[in-house]
């Protein structure tokens, strides 16, 4: 996670943008797209007016899925 407070502050205020659908976040091109749209590739096109928000977004979407950790051999 992000050590800097400002960013952390920025980060906190852009998460609260999307979680209240506001902004950016209330356009309906932009809300239409996030059904039909692969997830890293939305927020590569939409995420430009909160880099923060979409560094951490592209970053977990970016992260592999894998059961290998919890089984025994």
């Amino acid at each position: 996670m992000e050590s800097d407070p400002e960013v952390q502050d920025r980060l906190q205020k852009q998460l609260n943008y999307y979680l209240q659908k506001s902004g950016l976040f209330s356009w309906g091109t932009i809300v239409r797209a996030r059904d039909n749209t692969i997830p890293v590739n939305w927020w590569d096109k939409y995420g430009g007016q909160v880099p923060e928000l979409r560094k951490v977004a592209i970053k977990i979407l970016g992260l592999t899925c894998s059961s290998s950790g919890c089984e025994r051999n």
